[in-house]
């Protein structure tokens, strides 16, 4: 299970302001949400190209409304292995009135071995908080097809900053 750790200062007065603001000045708005990638479960599936274990990892890109995000992201590290103890990962969400639109696709990897992972679906939220499950199926690059069993579940959160 991912943590994640939003901290944030408390307010204090500017140097030779002497006071903070008024006690009746509006909070700052809310001006971003967070969209976090909790962990990835390998579902297992027979008839999957190659068998998926401790050794398997992944990538992935999240689209928000247009924007697409990539997991991991960190200079260097292109894949992370799955597991229920993998690394989580924070993205900072733009705020948008009309909701969000949510997309992930990816790759999955074994030794030298790839495969596609997609789903058709859109998910739409309106607002925050949200915790949800997206699936993704391989893709069978003969055929252009997708899978109809999923192979991997992604648990995500939406939450405001």
């Amino acid at each position: 299970m991912g943590l994640v750790v939003l901290v944030s200062a408390p307010r204090t007065p500017a140097i030779g302001d002497g006071e903070a603001d008024p006690p009746d000045a509006p909070d700052a708005p809310t001006d971003r949400l967070v969209l976090t990638v909790e962990n990835v479960e390998l579902l297992s599936v027979s008839g999957f190209p190659f068998e998926m274990d401790e050794n398997t990892q992944i990538r992935l890109r999240i689209d928000v409304n247009g924007n697409v995000y990539n997991y991991p992201n960190l200079d260097g590290v292109d894949w992370v292995r799955t597991g229920p103890i993998m690394a989580a990962q924070w993205f900072n969400i733009l705020p948008n009135e009309s909701g969000y639109d949510i997309r992930f696709e990816g790759d999955v990897r074994e030794g030298e071995r790839e495969a596609r992972l997609v789903n058709l679906e859109t998910v739409r939220h309106d607002d925050g908080p949200v915790e949800a499950r997206y699936e993704l199926y391989p893709v069978d690059t003969d055929q252009r097809a997708r899978g109809a069993i999923p192979v991997a579940s992604i648990r995500y959160t939406l939450t405001a900053n």
